[in-house]
């Protein structure tokens, strides 16, 4: 078992077990989750930044798809990109 170190009311937190940071915020109401996969906390503090700015742009994305409001060329570069992110597919 592990325990989770005291943030501090900061947007990470670390295990003892491992030492391994990990983001903990909020994306459009939801909890996110993640490891930062370091133990410097420096390097998690960039990380986190880096990693928020993609969960706000994933969750844009999804949002102007949900609501019809893109054109032909925007919905082939959205399944092109979907394709190199995930070419299971």
């Amino acid at each position: 078992m592990f325990t989770v170190k005291n943030s501090g009311g900061k947007p990470w937190f670390a295990t003892s077990h491992e030492r391994i940071y990990f983001a903990r915020h909020r994306v459009g109401g939801k909890l996110i989750r993640q490891s930062l996969k370091t133990d410097v906390l420096s390097v998690a503090q960039l990380r986190l930044g880096d990693l928020v700015k993609a969960e706000r742009e994933h969750l844009e994305a999804r949002t102007k798809e949900s609501q019809g409001k893109l054109s032909f060329d925007q919905a082939v570069e959205i399944y092109r990109q979907r394709v190199v992110d995930h070419p299971k597919l």
